[in-house]
Parts: C-alpha cells; sequence; structure tokens
C-alpha cells in the first residue's frame, strides 16, 4: 500500500538529482494547481480578429518557479568558491547551464505545461 497522505495536501517530498561529477540540486516539485496561479498571472487574453488569443510571457513563469522549486544544490563553483543560493544565481543557472536546465525541466515542468508552450520558451534561452 502507498501512503499518498502529503500529495494529497500538496506537500509533495523534495527531490535531489545528481548533474555531473559531484554537483547536485534538489527541488520541491510544484502542484498542477500552483503552476496554473503562476501560469495566469503572466498570460494575457485578448481579441484580435474577433479570436480570442493567449500569450504567455514564460521567461517570467519560469523565474518564479524556479524560485519556489529550487531549494539548493551542492558541488556547483564559480571562480574556487561555491554559487550562493539567490534568486539571481538559480536563473543564471537556468540560462546558462544545460544539465541544470534539463533537471528542472525533468523534474519540476513535466507534465505541468503544455510542451508546445514550453518549447518556444527553452527555444527563445
Amino acid at each position: 500500500m502507498v501512503d499518498l497522505s502529503a500529495e494529497f495536501k500538496g506537500d509533495l517530498p523534495e527531490k535531489t538529482v545528481k548533474l555531473d561529477g559531484k554537483a547536485t540540486v534538489t527541488f520541491k516539485p510544484m502542484t498542477p494547481k500552483r503552476f496554473e496561479e503562476i501560469n495566469d498571472r503572466y498570460t494575457v487574453e485578448k481579441y484580435k480578429r474577433g479570436n480570442l488569443r493567449s500569450k504567455t510571457d514564460w521567461k517570467k513563469v519560469i523565474s518564479e518557479i524556479l524560485k519556489e522549486t529550487v531549494v539548493g544544490w551542492t558541488g556547483l563553483e564559480v571562480e574556487g568558491g561555491p554559487i550562493e543560493v539567490t534568486d539571481e544565481n538559480r536563473q543564471t543557472l537556468y540560462d546558462n547551464y544545460a544539465l541544470f536546465r534539463s533537471a528542472f525541466t525533468d523534474v519540476v515542468m513535466s507534465g505541468l505545461a503544455d510542451e508546445r508552450d514550453f518549447a518556444e520558451e527553452l527555444e527563445g534561452n
């Protein structure tokens, strides 16, 4: 039998992923409901030629999700010292470190966003 008490409360367990060498990153998965709240905040809908169109600012969506889901890392250094866990460094790692971005996508984003929309965001980086 599997106890899903935490999942039913939306308290999903953290997951640590090995990146390369000794580096790891720890994520707190997001519920689909929370993803929708963030997505809705950065999506604008308007009528164009009689059709309702929506446009999502994926950069802002991803930035906010990074802040909420990336809880820490180990083994990541710059200029000989550890990289501090900050919002700016979360974004920098996402933008510039493919293994970090891939782990984030697999652990956090998988199943949350429409794959076509998310693919458009990834192409923009």
